[in-house]
């Protein structure tokens, strides 16, 4: 049975109460930091007692005022021996822009409020109890081998790649994981250009051929923001049937996940290409029937790698999901299909959904990872709440994204307004 240590700041009875309410349901083992003293010192007790632990419970509540010193210490020596995603932040009565910079955000599991007025400390600890069950049920859905570390892990990988004279079999995950790394890094472009410059073996000619036409689809309609034209569109098709013809020479693993790949570029390029105005009818009915088909291969797919491998890749496969979901609904709304539209529209912002928890279990230091992710889900939930049938959910959803809005508006102003600062002071140099 797995240990939980519990630290505590401000108040020993909620530590207590929460040690009970986990020792009661028996699925985990608590201990409470400090105790009666067996040894000579407390804190070297405290140090024993998280060197025999498994998880750490932090109830962060101030106490005059303050965070305890102690428990400060206690979770640097908890950073330093568990990994990260075993170790939960729990804020009491304080915001996390009340704690030091580097312990903000990402290490915080819940924000709680808590009036010993209106609840007991029994009651709270039950609550506590069940956010940390389903937190930790939902990290363990997850999967132990996922290609998602690569994109975690991009800067390093990318720069492997860039050091190498000759792209080899073993960078075969860094180029796949690398066309999609390169939308949340804003590499496409710097990526492009180190596989035309570099050599490659015959093994992996084929991974970077459908990475080059992969990456010229976001740099040829300007990030999407504009159609493909007709050399473009025909050099795609030209190359994503190739690559659904190729001998299949990778794992089986990474071989479906370039093949699902292959059919959601070449349903985006269809997508990309259908928002020309000039096209007539039979090429409308065409590339729409293609990039319907395409879009729902990767469907087909998703559920055979999950068939296959289980939950492995989890992340990934929820990565999938939002990109699909998200084309779908809007190639539904195109066609007017209402329907359709709504109910993929859903998919895509549930599948984002579980993808920003995921990413914000495993990788808690990628702090802008987290947020591009964070982002793109409230995209996906404002387009939503459009269609919400329920006033007050709908009401309660539009104040949420907007709170969250507003703190990244703010971000982005100081930001703004620091690199105006240098850019005038740039000036008056050459001035």
């Amino acid at each position: 049975m797995d240990n939980i240590f519990i630290g505590w700041s401000g108040n020993q009875s909620l530590a207590n109460e929460l040690g009970n309410e986990i020792n009661r349901n028996k699925a985990f083992n608590a201990i409470v930091g400090g105790g009666t003293p067996t040894n000579m010192y407390i804190g070297a007790q405290v140090l024993e007692q998280i060197k025999d632990s498994d998880y750490a419970l932090l109830l962060m509540e101030k106490k005059n005022g303050a965070i305890s010193a102690n428990l400060m210490f206690e979770f640097g020596y908890i950073l330093a021996k568990m990994p990260v995603n075993r170790i939960f932040l729990v804020l009491i009565n304080m915001e996390s822009t009340e704690l030091a910079s580097d312990i903000q955000g990402t290490w915080v599991f819940k924000s709680k409020k808590f009036d010993r007025a209106v609840t007991s400390e029994a009651a709270f600890a039950r609550e506590l109890y069940a956010d940390f069950v389903e937190f930790e049920h939902n990290r363990l859905l997850v999967g132990q081998s996922n290609y998602f570390d690569y994109i975690d892990r991009w800067e390093e990988c990318f720069s492997d790649l860039k050091t190498d004279s000759r792209i080899s079999t073993n960078d075969s995950e860094y180029i796949i994981l690398g066309c999609l790394a390169a939308y949340y890094y804003n590499d496409y472009q710097e990526l492009y250009d180190v596989l035309h410059k570099v050599n490659y073996d015959e093994a992996v000619s084929n991974i970077v051929y459908f990475a080059k036409a992969y990456i010229s689809i976001f740099l040829d309609s300007g990030n999407m923001r504009y159609p493909l034209n007709d050399d473009q569109m025909m050099t795609c098709r030209e190359t994503f049937e190739s690559l659904l013809e190729r001998e299949r020479t990778l794992s089986p693993k990474l071989d479906m996940i370039l093949d699902i790949l292959v059919h959601d570029a070449y349903g985006l390029a269809s997508m990309l290409y259908l928002r020309n105005e000039e096209l007539d009818e039979d090429e409308s009915e065409y590339f729409s029937e293609l990039c319907e088909i395409h879009c729902l291969e990767v469907f087909n797919l998703i559920k055979q790698y999950r068939e296959s491998f289980g939950e492995d890749n989890k992340v990934l496969m929820n990565l999938f999901d939002a990109y699909i979901c998200n084309d779908l609904a809007k190639f539904y709304q195109r066609r007017n299909d209402t329907e359709k539209h709504i109910s993929f529209l859903e998919s895509s912002v549930k599948s984002r959904k579980e993808l920003f928890k995921s990413v914000q279990l495993l990788y808690p230091q990628n702090k802008f990872l987290i947020e591009k992710v964070e982002q793109e889900y409230n995209i996906a939930l404002a387009d939503q709440c459009r269609y919400m049938k329920d006033a007050v959910l709908k009401k309660m959803t539009v104040k949420k994204i907007k709170k969250r809005l507003d703190e990244w508006v703010t971000n982005y102003n100081a930001l703004r307004s620091m690199l105006d600062r240098i850019e005038a002071n740039l000036k008056a140099i050459e001035e």
